[in-house]
């Protein structure tokens, strides 16, 4: 296999080094290090869990691209991308019933050896960034993605973001310092209405040559005081205002009720429309899937003469609009996502995940069930 591969790159302008892995892995690293910008790795049977775990961290580490014969397992390992190991099941499955049918009787000859394999790419996530390796799109709509279970901290139901939106939306926090300001303006108006009580008081000295010198007219030591209590026994305007500040406040506190529902109204929506953007992302992922194993059909019935290119030039502008549908929802998905974090005063990309709702979840009316039987009955 090996020098198979090796000449199939020759013929394409590729240089391609066999290294040979040995139960002693550390001269693999030794020639990695050198001029290798890719690695292709076959089957490596003969090492344990543990050596072929170091080697993938290597490569890692080196940020080498790799690509596994061996299928998907190994890129849940670390390796970069590889094909499922899929077709190979297929394959040995079709081989056993031809031989079947060939010991029942049935002559080789008419028996349809085409079958239909799906080269499903699988890439892992985690080493493609880990590396700086940026897939392009045609290729991300298409293979199958392995992403690590980061834990999120930040984790969002309906329920809790919209009770952050409404501890954190710094308009509603605006509005309610605004109705604590209105309530100063009614201690005003009624501070008009109450008594008024005036205290004075003053003290003087001089010194005892001039008192003495004024005969008895000043005293070396006056203190003296004055109390001047008053009260408004009727004002229209007063009245009058304090009533206006206390209807201005009412409807300062109409406002803020109002601005809360109008703020809970809009992270619900967003809420709601991130899980909808998701929803139809997964949708349109799982449609260009179907799409692909459909193009292969049409490419196995063209090769055996039951249908002609016409049918695969149809699948292939599918694929091609799938692909496009797949780019549109991703972006729809990051918008929402945006806006939410938007709403809820927090960093425009800061990751969270969300929770499922349906009709039965607490948050919603319509998990009460007891209003039916009211909203059912005519009388009430």
């Amino acid at each position: 296999v090996a020098t198979n591969l090796q000449n199939l790159l020759e013929e394409i302008n590729i240089a391609a080094t066999v290294i040979g892995v040995s139960d002693d892995i550390q001269p693999v690293y030794e020639m990695l290090s050198v001029d290798a910008e890719g690695v292709y790795l076959l089957p490596l049977q003969h090492l344990s869990g543990s050596q072929y775990q170091q080697i993938v961290d290597e490569l890692t580490e080196l940020k080498l691209p790799s690509f596994s014969y061996t299928g998907a397992e190994p890129v849940k390992q670390g390796i970069l991308a590889g094909l499922k190991k899929e077709a190979v099941s297929r394959v040995s499955r079709r081989v056993a019933l031809n031989v079947q049918r060939i010991l029942l009787g049935e002559k080789p000859e008419e028996i349809p050896v085409g079958i239909s394999l799906n080269k499903q790419l699988v890439i892992n996530d985690a080493t493609a960034r880990a590396i700086g390796v940026s897939p392009p799109w045609a290729v991300v709509t298409e293979a199958e993605m392995i992403r690590e279970e980061r834990q999120i901290e930040r984790q969002l139901s309906l329920f809790t973001a919209v009770q952050e939106a409404v501890k954190s939306n710094l308009d509603l926090a605006a509005q309610a310092h605004f109705v604590d300001a209105g309530k100063q303006n009614i201690n005003q108006a009624r501070a008009q209405l109450l008594p008024s009580v005036d205290l004075s008081a003053s003290y003087r000295m001089i010194d005892e040559q001039r008192a003495a010198a004024s005969v008895g007219q000043q005293a070396e030591r006056t203190l003296s005081g004055s109390v001047t209590a008053t009260q408004l026994i009727y004002s229209e305007p007063a009245w009058a205002n304090l009533s206006i500040q206390k209807n201005l406040q009412k409807s300062r506190d109409s406002e803020l009720e109002q601005l809360k529902l109008d703020i809970i109204q809009s992270a619900a929506t967003t809420y709601l429309n991130v899980l909808r953007a998701k929803t139809v992302e997964r949708i349109q992922q799982e449609n260009l899937k179907l799409t692909r194993q459909n193009l292969d059909f049409a490419r196995v019935r063209e090769a055996v003469g039951s249908a002609g290119p016409a049918e695969v030039y149809r699948w292939e502008s599918e694929i091609a609009s799938n692909r496009r549908a797949v780019i549109e929802a991703n972006s729809l998905r990051n918008v929402a996502e945006i806006q939410l974090n938007r709403l809820l005063h927090r960093p425009a990309e800061e990751s969270f995940s969300t929770r499922e709702i349906d009709l039965k979840d607490p948050a919603l009316i319509t998990s009460y069930r007891e209003l039916f039987k009211f909203i059912e009955d005519r009388r009430t």
